[in-house]
């Protein structure tokens, strides 16, 4: 729909535009992967790249190709920066990508939104308007990598006891959780301060 809407539902319309996109072009990494009324077969939650989206979109790497005081934006700029990340996630990944969400956690609410903050804080360390390349994103995923465990083993968060790697849940806490993790990782491994 065209019509006016309120704020909120202006934002998810326009993050639905993208999840469409990177659903149905051929040439995206996530091509008839995300699951959709129209998309049943679809083994990762719209919600949850809904909310990977709404986040970058908010203040990570998608907001500076947003139009200023709309909630539009440069939808080409945005498929730029997400098409490569999210390939080479799958590829920094092989193992656990395209796999049941039941069989990957990387394929889970907590994992999708998790790594999706990465995207955002590989894309922050370059020039306003500067897109990564795909190879920024895979040697930044590398870096991560050895610490993942998205289909076996144990996630060794501070101050807490191992957490089994199917223990992760798409709630809040444990997505939190993950994603601070993640970051601490991935600043400490490129010498940055977390922001």
């Amino acid at each position: 729909t065209e019509a006016k809407m309120p704020a909120l539902l202006q934002r998810r319309r326009f993050s639905s535009t993208l999840l469409q996109r990177l659903n149905h072009d051929e040439n995206s990494p996530l091509f008839g992967m995300i699951r959709t009324p129209t998309n049943p077969k679809g083994i990762i939650k719209d919600n949850s790249i809904l909310r990977m989206l709404e986040n970058s979109l908010s203040d990570g790497a998608l907001f500076q190709f947003r139009t200023p005081g709309t909630p539009r934006g440069d939808i080409e700029k945005m498929l730029r920066v997400l098409k490569p990340f999210w390939q080479a996630t799958a590829d920094v990944f092989s193992d656990s990508w395209g796999l049941p969400p039941r069989h990957s956690r990387l394929m889970h609410g907590a994992g999708i939104v998790s790594v999706g903050l990465i995207m955002d804080a590989i894309s922050e360390t370059f020039e306003n308007g500067e897109i990564p390349s795909y190879l920024d994103f895979y040697n930044g995923l590398q870096k991560i990598s050895p610490f993942c465990h998205w289909t076996s083993g144990y996630w060794e968060f501070a101050d807490q006891p191992p957490k089994k790697w199917n223990e992760l849940q798409n709630i809040s806490k444990d997505i939190s959780t993950l994603a601070m993790y993640l970051l601490n990782q991935y600043y400490q491994r490129n010498n940055l301060l977390l922001p």
